[in-house]
């Protein structure tokens, strides 16, 4: 039973929220479909809405940037293989032309669909520039932070392959341990397949819908996934919730990303079924978020307090679902 002053202090939060920022809470609640506890967050997607208000880990712009995100997870694991950079630039109109033909992708530092392969389709040099420099602006979803930390840079990479001949696999970690893994065969592809995995490496039975879900022996084979997991859990140890994206080819491993507020968290977690797996991980671990372990001032102090009291609740009420 939460007490009177706890419940008081979650109704003040909520409203700090709606108050302070209406947008983002608006835009909240548009896409979730219902008005959001930000003080009390359940599901997945509740939980990124939380981190993206209350967590401000200097970390966030690191993980944020593509590049900045590949040199810190390389200090934790030295062996671990990046795509190579070919270049890196601030200036629309500075990417070498040798790089503009098959065999490279231009990217962008920050922001995700900011990716051009010449050899897929040619834009004009008009165009190439307009939307270079859209790319050098700050980018991020609603609430996202850790984008605004991140300096915004074009780079080019050796492509790695074609899409068909790439997969992905993207693991959810919290403090160390693997919760949920997600690959997709066919990377970016229209035929692209998907499974979500367990800590295992085992397919989870996902609700039916329009995607075409991978069989047993379509899935990444066990030895490469557990490589992946235990470069997984020496990245995320000491963060409370990070999700690791892979590239594969050809039974080789590349780091993708770091991933910190999966699908801006307006994704298909919950209606998968996966959402109350990652939901207990992540609260599990939450203590280890800067917002816990960082002082707070006012009642961002009392409502921690308050939030410490109703984690144990919360994990208490997923333990009795099934």
């Amino acid at each position: 039973m939460t007490s009177f002053r706890d419940e008081a202090i979650f109704a003040l939060t909520n409203a700090s929220v709606w108050l302070g920022r209406p947008g983002f809470a608006l835009r909240c609640a548009f896409r979730l479909g219902r008005i959001p506890d930000f003080a009390r967050p359940r599901g997945h997607n509740e939980l990124v809405q939380w981190r993206k208000h209350f967590d401000r880990n200097p970390l966030f712009g690191t993980f944020c940037d593509k590049l900045a995100a590949r040199t810190w997870a390389r200090v934790r694991v030295p062996e671990l293989r990046t795509v190579e950079v070919l270049w890196v630039g601030t200036e629309a109109e500075a990417v070498p032309p040798e790089f503009l033909a098959d065999g490279y992708v231009i990217k962008s530092t920050c922001g995700s669909g900011r990716n051009y392969f010449p050899g897929r389709g040619r834009w004009t040099a008009a165009e190439r520039a307009r939307r270079f420099r859209r790319w050098l602006q700050p980018s991020g979803g609603p609430g996202e932070w850790g984008y605004t930390l991140v300096r915004p840079r074009l780079f080019v990479e050796r492509l790695l392959g074609r899409p068909e001949d790439l997969h992905e696999l993207n693991l959810r970690c919290n403090d160390g341990t693997v919760t949920v893994g997600f690959c997709v065969n066919g990377w970016k592809t229209a035929g692209a397949a998907g499974a979500y995995l367990s800590a295992a490496g085992e397919r989870i039975e996902a609700w039916a819908d329009e995607a075409r879900w991978l069989s047993d022996d379509e899935i990444v084979p066990r030895e490469l996934f557990e490589r992946a997991a235990g470069y997984a859990r020496r990245i995320s140890a000491g963060i409370d919730q990070l999700r690791v994206d892979f590239l594969i080819r050809e039974g080789e491993l590349y780091l993708g990303e770091l991933t910190v507020y999966s699908a801006s968290g307006f994704g298909d977690e919950e209606r998968v079924g996966v959402g109350p797996v990652i939901e207990r991980a992540w609260l599990g671990a939450i203590g280890r978020s800067w917002f816990l372990s960082a002082p707070q001032r006012g009642l961002r102090a009392r409502y921690a307090e308050a939030f410490r009291r109703w984690v144990p609740r919360r994990l208490a009420e997923l333990a009795q679902s099934p």
